[in-house]
């Protein structure tokens, strides 16, 4: 056994790596009792989340330190895709949401001009009415000249 400042062990956090000189600085630094860190070390248990070992083992807990890394890419690669799905999905319903602007946009710019024109319309129309009326009016003229002429 490899013991450092006498009768300590330095031990290995397996799951971050980290290194600590004695079982209590890793008891410390994790906020548990140097029993429950050593209890956890032997057992080869996780403590508090996280799995530690005596450093002369380490070289023995290296694949097991290995598969933490693998599982943690895996982890980050889909967290990455998600993020990545979700970024996508938030452009997607961002670029939704401008057609929609546009397409209401659009429709407004519509009726404004529908009304534009159904105001003219009314404009001729009102224009068309007294040009029939005037036109009645000098055809009863008409006619009444033309009674008048015969009369005559």
């Amino acid at each position: 056994m490899k013991k450092i400042n006498g009768n300590c062990k330095a031990v290995r956090c397996l799951t971050d790596g980290k290194f600590y000189h004695s079982v209590k600085d890793a008891a410390e630094a994790n906020g548990v009792r140097c029993s429950s860190m050593s209890y956890a070390i032997k057992k080869g248990t996780p403590c508090k989340g996280k799995e530690y070992s005596f450093e002369f083992k380490t070289e023995m807990n290296m694949m097991k330190m290995a598969a933490n890394l693998d599982e943690f890419r895996t982890k980050a690669l889909a967290y990455d895709k998600l993020m990545a799905q979700q970024k996508a999905e938030e452009e997607r319903l961002e670029k939704i949401r401008k057609l929609k602007e546009e397409h209401e946009l659009k429709i407004t710019k519509a009726k404004e001009k529908v009304a534009r024109y159904e105001d003219e319309c009314k404009r001729r129309e009102a224009k068309l009415q007294v040009a029939v009326g005037a036109l009645m009016r000098a055809e009863m003229e008409l006619e009444a000249l033309m009674d008048a002429r015969e009369a005559e």
